[in-house]
């Protein structure tokens, strides 16, 4: 099941930030100055819709909102904080997940130490076997702060990446030679990927291959979630504590 309104929504967010302009990352991130009014106009209008989408009674919605914000640019985070609080009333579900979105956002745009011509996801991976051979790579587990925390779930199994034509993935070395060489940071890569026995395809965008080893990469991982939430702290739980439950 491709899910084409996530794809084309970060296509339009990530237009519309271009357009503006180069933006960067810094403790508190803020929006560059020389950015247009039409552009500012089209990242609000796409995130507030992708905000209240998080309300929708439709769980499929509210997913796909969530999985969208979940990768959207750090840049974008003061008009979300801006769109919080001008909403009246919080639902639990906008409640439920805003903090989880805004800290993998903030975490996801600061920058690290890593070689940008190579990609990487944020995830350790497992060979899939069910009474037979390989049937893909299993995620089970992903770093907060990476791309791969926000496309994938824990248990999901990666099946091929679909490039034209797709190719099929078994084997936890193949997807990490596809992605540490053959893609760079930036790239947004489409997977088909079995989760909860339905075959879905997900959008990722891969990151800088870090310098560090994977337990290195668990405390960095641990240095900016610190930082996340102090962001969270200093910008958006005021507005969640002026509206109350």
């Amino acid at each position: 099941m491709l899910r084409p309104l996530q794809l084309l929504l970060l296509l339009a967010l990530t237009v519309a930030l271009l357009s503006a302009g180069p933006t960067t990352a810094p403790n508190a991130p803020q929006l560059g100055a020389a950015k247009s009014a039409g552009a500012d106009d089209m990242l609000t209008s796409h995130l507030r819709k992708l905000f209240t989408a998080l309300a929708d009674p439709d769980a499929a919605v509210r997913q796909e909102a969530y999985d969208t914000l979940m990768q959207i640019d750090v840049a974008h985070l003061p008009i979300l904080q801006q769109i919080v609080e001008q909403t009246a009333s919080l639902q639990p579900s906008q409640r439920a997940v805003l903090h989880e979105i805004v800290c993998q956002v903030y975490m996801a745009g600061q920058s690290y130490p890593g070689n940008p011509a190579s990609g990487f996801m944020g995830v350790r991976l497992w060979t899939a076997e069910f009474e037979g051979p390989s049937i893909g790579v299993e995620i089970v587990e992903r770093i907060p702060g990476f791309g791969g925390y926000a496309a994938f779930r824990n248990g999901d199994i990666i099946t091929a990446l679909l490039s034209d034509p797709p190719i099929p993935l078994l084997e936890p070395a193949d997807l990490m030679e596809l992605v540490n060489h053959s893609f760079h940071a930036g790239q947004f890569l489409v997977f088909d990927v079995l989760r909860q026995g339905k075959h879905i395809h997900v959008l990722v965008r891969l990151m800088p291959y870090p310098e560090q080893n994977l337990d290195l990469v668990r405390e960095l991982s641990a240095t900016r979630s610190e930082a996340a939430q102090q962001y969270w702290d200093a910008h958006f739980a005021p507005l969640l504590d002026r509206n109350p439950i």
